[in-house]
């Protein structure tokens, strides 16, 4: 859980702010976040950090817009009409996506707080002390903006009734409404469009999920053919020169699977296992990283559209009546740009750093815009000597919801799950 204040003691002026930049990159690799940024399922805006960069925004609360042109109907004009008073107007929307600060305050003992062989044996330099507590702080941090994707793309929005809610591990304290929204990316979850929810057996409550209701092959091929009869398509992922969509299970149901279904059905035509069982090396474009771990289990390619990951991030059930339902789980299919991302502290992904280097022409602002998006500041506690780095980032998601059609590249196929 982020602090959200530094520990008590009388502070000396703070020493260093700086933009951490290599371990952000490191650590997204180790979790499902890494993963959606690397296959182009969050969506930036470079103009939009570039604008908030140029005006100063350091704060929380700050917005930025993300615009979107709704599909035009296929309905055509009559002969004799006039095609200029018939003509379809080509409308420009946008949605807003709100940033927010969390805090990551890490304590080192210092002097007399530790014995002489723990300050041989650990804290051998401040560098090295200063590593350690910073490692820990990320990793927290960057899992608890895996969990945010995944409760917005998931559309999970418990109501907030408990003293506390329950997310996989993660007890969340419901009555802290800043701790409930940092959860949820700091933006609204809004429900799954009725067309992007899909249940087995044409069930329609979480709650309403029975051990006859797994994740199967057939429930595959349902989800399937709902991509493919949709008015409104989910956009596919490029990535090795194959149209792929990424469906994320959790391991009870991925359990479901692999022991209801042929291993041969889950093949990988066209693409080397030893591809895809790494994970995705941040720092290179396009490349795979086996030494690395990806906070994923790849499961398989379904059809050769579908690979199918497990992580134990994708959350609970919800009920119709917001309660929690912990025999279930949402399992989602992601396509492209599924979720909005944003930061003014700058981007996430190379590609978006990339476009900031080019609109301000600067080479090396690519390489100052890429993953800075965490700060860390030092504070001195006098009295105890201990050494505080202080780890803040200011960011937000939203899953991408027009106001006039379903959700935008995402499918939620909630299943009974539970060992």
């Amino acid at each position: 859980m982020a602090n959200s204040s530094l520990p008590t003691g009388s502070t000396l002026a703070l020493q260093s702010w700086a933009p951490l930049t290599g371990a952000l990159t490191q650590t997204l690799g180790e979790f499902p976040l890494g993963a959606l940024v690397k296959l182009g399922c969050i969506q930036e805006s470079a103009e939009e950090i570039l604008k908030a960069k140029q005006n100063g925004y350091t704060a929380s609360g700050v917005t930025a817009n993300f615009p979107y042109i709704p599909k035009i109907s296929p309905t055509g004009i009559g002969y004799l009409d006039s095609g200029v008073a018939q003509a379809r107007n080509l409308t420009f929307e946008s949605y807003t996506v709100n940033a927010n600060m969390i805090r990551y305050p890490v304590s080192v003992p210092g002097g007399d707080n530790f014995t002489a062989l723990q300050a041989a044996q650990i804290f051998q330099s401040q560098e090295f002390s200063k590593k350690i507590a910073l490692d820990a702080a990320m990793k927290a941090l960057v899992e608890n903006q895996t969990i945010s994707v995944m409760n917005q793309l998931v559309g999970w929005s418990p109501t907030q009734t408990n003293s506390s809610i329950v997310n996989n591990e993660l007890t969340i304290n419901a009555n802290d409404t800043f701790a409930y929204s940092q959860f949820q990316g700091f933006n609204t979850v809004d429900a799954v469009d009725s067309t992007r929810l899909i249940r087995p057996a044409s069930i329609t409550d979480d709650a309403s999920l029975t051990t006859s209701h797994r994740l199967t092959a057939t429930f595959l091929e349902t989800a399937l053919a709902n991509l493919d009869r949709s008015a409104y398509p989910i956009e596919p992922i490029s990535f090795n020169g194959q149209n792929i969509y990424v469906l994320f299970v959790h391991p009870e149901t991925a359990f479901d699977l692999q022991t209801t279904v042929s291993a041969s059905a889950l093949t990988f035509t066209n693409w080397e296992l030893a591809q895809i069982q790494g994970n995705y090396d941040m720092k290179k474009e396009g490349a795979l990283n086996p030494k690395t771990a990806m906070g994923v289990n790849v499961l398989g390619l379904w059809r050769n559209r579908i690979l199918i990951v497990s992580t134990r991030y994708v959350p609970y059930g919800v009920s119709n009546a917001g309660a929690v339902v912990t025999t279930s789980r949402r399992n989602v299919l992601v396509g492209k740009n599924a979720v909005s991302f944003f930061s003014p502290y700058g981007a996430l992904s190379d590609a978006t750093a990339r476009l900031m280097g080019d609109a301000i022409r600067n080479p090396k602002a690519a390489a100052d815009a890429y993953a800075p998006t965490v700060r860390v500041g030092v504070q001195e506690i006098d009295g105890n000597m201990n050494t505080v780095y202080d780890l803040r980032c200011i960011s937000g998601f939203k899953r991408i919801k027009p106001s006039n059609r379903p959700d935008t590249n995402v499918l939620v196929l909630p299943t009974y799950a539970s060992l």
